[in-house]
């Protein structure tokens, strides 16, 4: 990151064309200047809505979770206690949508879940979609059965 940013740095504030060798000898200049006991701050902003919420976080290849979202920016959502919906249905029926799940109640006897992942980070290349759970159908999800293959 610390390259990116030199480089950066030297093209927009010199605001003109350099060759190769003079990009290089800058960017050297740069680095050998540069103070590695320097810490850089990390900014952490959260900007969802839903932090602290129950929710469901559809990932591509991570499938689906539910439980508290615990911080959110524009690159990574992180859930504690996360769960992985194994299977899923809403009483009286079969197939269901995430946005359905997340708003009526789920049938707990035939619902199943994984186990209780401690803390999972889902990145911007995994995450679909999140859908906020309706507060009067939380206590299904949290009543679920972790599911047991043996």
């Amino acid at each position: 990151m610390l390259v990116n940013q030199a480089i950066y740095n030297t093209l927009i504030f010199k605001n003109k064309r350099m060759d190769n060798n003079e990009l290089l000898m800058k960017l050297v200049e740069k680095l050998l200047d540069w103070d590695n006991t320097q810490t850089i701050e990390k900014k952490e902003e959260t900007d969802s809505i839903f932090i602290w919420k129950y929710v469901i976080l559809r990932a591509r290849n991570a499938w689906v979770h539910f439980w508290k979202l615990e911080y959110a920016n524009n690159w990574v959502y992180r859930l504690s206690e996360s769960r992985r919906l194994y299977r899923w249905r809403v009483k009286g029926k079969n197939w269901i949508s995430l946005s359905e799940l997340a708003t009526y109640w789920l049938d707990t006897e035939y619902s199943k879940v994984c186990v209780p992942i401690k803390l999972i980070e889902i990145t911007e290349r995994e995450w679909a979609e999140i859908i906020p759970i309706e507060e009067t159908v939380c206590d299904s999800f949290k009543n679920i059965i972790t599911y047991n293959p043996n």
